[in-house]
């Protein structure tokens, strides 16, 4: 995928934001503007793993602890595992003894289907959310630096409209490394001249050195991007490069 003209903000619509892989959308972003074109369909995914659920009950342990004084705990849902978790975390605490006044919000994508075991829970409240709230809050989180997958971000945007509220946000991805400036020359190069020898490349951007015309070639042909056309010109054998189609 080659990049925008320079000065010009591309416009990606992407479908279904909860389906792609995350890493694609981080890309997708630090090129452009991100926007729905399409609804996305919940797909409820059956889990029956004690261990995990046991883990993620601890987070309302970790919020009572430190007298977070919120009143609703917002969670990306999906399979609503999560959602029952913290549920369950907070009825256990309950049954200590303790006065708890929590309850958790659980964010479904529109047009996603309930799990039956969470309807009629007593602690968790569900409320519904577009794709539009995914991209936006996804949009907003990036640009602060914390990045997270749409399923999450949709979450945060729920947080936001609550009032005394927090949101559990999943975290820890990291963007794909970028191309260097030199890459991204090369790939302009080759979409002006159709193809060329890496000599002819350099040519054409001589405030680079030859060497790293060729380790920049290299690495977008590990990439997909380039590929190599061998030629003869007279008796001479030449190695042409090119944009993959």
């Amino acid at each position: 995928m080659l990049p925008p003209p320079a000065g010009v903000r591309a416009h990606y619509c992407v479908e279904k934001p909860l389906e792609i892989d995350v890493e694609d959308l981080f890309e997708l972003a630090n090129r452009g503007e991100l926007s729905t074109c399409g609804n996305t369909e919940g797909v409820p995914v059956e889990y029956t793993s004690a261990l995990t659920v046991e883990g993620l009950k601890t987070i309302v342990f970790e919020i009572y602890e430190k007298r977070i004084s919120v009143e609703y705990i917002v969670v990306p849902a999906m399979t609503g595992v999560l959602a029952f978790s913290l549920a369950k975390g907070l009825s256990e605490l309950e049954r200590s003894g303790l006065a708890i006044d929590l309850k958790v919000v659980a964010v479904f994508p529109e047009g996603s289907v309930i799990p039956d075991f969470l309807k009629n829970m007593k602690r968790i409240e569900i409320v519904k959310a577009s794709n539009e709230d995914a991209l936006d809050s996804f949009n907003y989180l990036l640009k602060k630096g914390i990045y997270t997958e749409p399923l999450s971000a949709m979450g945060f945007q729920v947080a936001k409209i609550i009032q005394g509220s927090i949101a559990v946000l999943t975290i820890g991805y990291k963007p794909r490394s970028r191309r260097s400036r030199l890459a991204e020359e090369v790939l302009k190069t080759l979409e002006k001249l159709d193809r060329a020898t890496a000599y002819e490349i350099w040519r054409n951007n001589p405030e680079f050195s030859l060497r790293g015309v060729y380790k920049a070639i290299k690495s977008l042909m590990s990439d997909g991007l380039v590929c190599e056309e061998p030629v003869n010109r007279g008796r001479r054998k030449l190695i042409l490069y090119r944009l993959c189609s």
